[in-house]
């Protein structure tokens, strides 16, 4: 049986359209700037950057998406790993296909992640399959299940790396792996032309046999296979030739995809440039030299159709994992990625490094796990910038190796990084000092500005808020049992005294920084001096929320409103919490007279979402 068509390798696509890997520190310009759109046919997005549902990383996309077809290129799903799917991650990208639609949807021909110590260990890296049968039957049927659950047909890309597995099993040539993979699922091939050029390099071919062995290898591919290019820059070290996506296309590579024009034809093709990441306009130039390459070989390209529609192969959802139990590469997989947690460990016997590296094995896996540190450290960084900036200021390099620990003992599971947050905090928390008691407070508040930005803000009931506000209007008193539903992205930290002195040793914060947002109170929030309570003077209360506009905001609050909204959040009705606010009279007729005015301001910041007459407020989770 066969299911219907899924949309073609380049659905909405000219087969000579080039586009560029939109990066962070593009986003707004290219939001911004209609002059620079108009110059790029389509853009490519790292999946799991955008998986979180509604985020404000989402919502960017969405309107992009707008603007410019969209490619979808994922990194983290690991098709070839042994075990079942990360069925979680497979929900989350196909909510993020149905929301975006996208011209493109890849994944990369590898495996990501292995089950060891009672869980998943996710390597976040693309780590090489063997050529043999048992494991073109394994992705075959991974890659079935995959695109049944999204509904639409993958490409696959060939990769780079620096090992090779070394089985009892023979193995296929590599492009015959993938053309039975093609034929027997329906999906496409992306053709990395830079990946082909640094794997013949790292086997020890000088270039012109380098650039011989990828032109017999794209000849030996099938061409309606190929749905997309890949074109990228590496770096040639003394030991070894690093696919780092981090220069701009070499003349070589240009060489082999006017190789490809002519052998397999136009199809869209990408600029992939994601570290060291120039000016838009030193991109634009690349996506030019794109177009003027098609150009120079357009009277000798083929005369062969289009790639063909990609049609999915099952009807019915697939046999969910097939039996390796005679192959030995699935425990190779956890072994390696074991060896790659480690500092001192050496290569599994079952894994060799390319011909062509210097220093063999141990060069190989350094590349690796330099590679994992350089991702923990920036994952993290990301995630705790303050934190960062006071601890390299009171001993340069102790954050990277912090980070690089944490990655070993306690690393991602999953494959969307940013959802790792290590074990940072807890380190820091079992330390018996007040500096690192305060850094543990730290690491705690910049977690939850990270998590306030990956949760939906939109939840607000407003027919709830509008009977809300007519009670309290109506001076009617049967709203104090009413117990709020507060926002789940909103958050409140009580800071002991003295804690800001320590973090105060970071001199002066970086613009995007949560401690550039604490110079002042919210904006317009109503309160009264009156109702501060003398024994909670010395303690602050920070709240992090995600405004309506998306934005994340930290600000202090005075310490009554704060354990006030404490009180809330943990279930009390509203005439609780006020009577904890203050136990005199006159400060509670204060405070029921000022209650309307906050309201009003609190439901605008979307910190409250409804109430429950009769029962307690939604929780949720620390």
């Amino acid at each position: 049986m066969c299911a219907a068509p899924a949309a073609a390798p380049c659905a909405g696509l000219a087969p000579s359209a080039v586009g560029l890997g939109w990066r962070q520190p593009h986003y707004q310009v290219l939001m911004n700037a209609a002059h620079w759109r108009e110059q790029i046919d389509f853009l490519e997005v790292h999946s799991e950057n955008f998986l979180a549902p509604a985020s404000a990383s989402r919502v960017l996309l969405q309107d992009m998406a707008q603007q410019r077809p969209i490619s979808l290129h994922g990194v983290g799903l690991g098709l070839g790993s042994a075990g079942a799917l990360d069925a979680e991650h497979l929900a989350q990208l196909r909510d993020l296909v149905q929301d975006i639609s996208p011209a493109l949807l890849s994944e990369h021909a590898c495996f990501t992640r292995a089950h060891w110590g009672g869980r998943w260990h996710h390597a976040h890296d693309l780590l090489p399959l063997p050529w043999s049968a048992s494991a073109l039957a394994h992705l075959a049927a991974q890659v079935a299940q995959a695109q049944h659950r999204l509904g639409r047909a993958l490409l696959l890309e060939n990769l780079s790396n620096y090992l090779q597995w070394q089985g009892e099993e023979p193995e296929l040539a590599e492009p015959e792996f993938f053309n039975r993979l093609c034929a027997q699922e329906g999906c496409g091939l992306l053709l990395d032309l830079n990946n082909l050029l640094v794997n013949a390099l790292n086997d020890g071919l000088a270039q012109p046999d380098a650039l011989a062995y990828c032109r017999a290898w794209i000849e030996a591919i099938e061409p309606q296979h190929v749905g997309q290019y890949h074109l990228a820059g590496h770096s040639a070290g003394p030991d070894l030739v690093v696919d780092d996506h981090g220069s701009a296309v070499p003349e070589p590579v240009w060489a082999l995809y006017r190789h490809a024009l002519r052998r397999i034809g136009p199809r869209p093709t990408l600029i992939e440039w994601d570290n060291n990441i120039p000016e838009l306009s030193v991109l634009l130039e690349q996506v030019r030299l794109a177009r003027q390459h098609q150009q120079a070989v357009q009277n000798d390209l083929p005369q062969t159709a289009p790639p063909k529609g990609l049609v999915l192969a099952h009807a019915e959802s697939p046999s969910p994992s097939t039996d390796a139990s005679t192959s030995t590469w699935p425990q190779g997989q956890r072994q390696l990625l074991q060896a790659l947690r480690q500092s001192q460990a050496d290569l599994p016997a079952s894994w060799q490094a390319r011909r062509g590296v210097r220093g063999a094995a141990p060069r190989a896996l350094l590349a690796y796990r330099q590679h994992a540190a350089v991702l923990a450290q920036r994952v993290l960084a990301q995630r705790h910038p303050v934190l960062m900036g006071l601890m390299e200021a009171q001993e340069p390099g102790s954050f990277a190796r912090m980070a690089w620990q944490a990655w070993r003992e306690d690393g991602p599971s999953q494959g969307d990084v940013d959802t790792w947050c290590g074990p940072l905090q807890r380190w820091l928390a079992a330390v018996p000092s007040e500096q690192a008691q305060a850094w543990a407070l730290l690491a705690q508040l910049e977690g939850w500005v990270q998590a306030a930005e990956r949760l939906p803000h939109l939840g607000q009931n407003p027919a709830e808020l509008q009977q809300l506000w007519a009670a309290m209007s109506q001076g009617a008193e049967d709203w104090l049992a009413w117990r709020l539903r507060l926002a789940p992205h909103l958050r409140f930290l009580a800071l002991p005294e003295g804690v800001l002195g320590h973090w105060g040793a970071w001199p002066q914060a970086p613009a995007d920084t949560v401690l550039s947002h604490w110079l002042q109170a919210p904006p317009g929030l109503p309160w009264c001096s009156g109702l501060e309570r003398p024994e909670l003077a010395p303690a602050l209360h920070l709240a992090v929320w995600r405004a309506p506009s998306a934005e994340v905001c930290v600000a202090p609050l005075p310490a009554a409103l704060g354990s006030w909204l404490e009180a809330l959040q943990a279930g009390q009705c509203l005439g609780e919490a006020l009577s904890a606010l203050h136990p005199e009279s006159t400060a509670g007729q204060a405070a029921l007279a000022l209650l309307p005015a906050w309201w009003q301001w609190a439901s605008a910041q979307a910190w409250v979402w409804g109430f429950r007459p009769d029962g307690v407020g939604d929780q949720h989770e620390e």
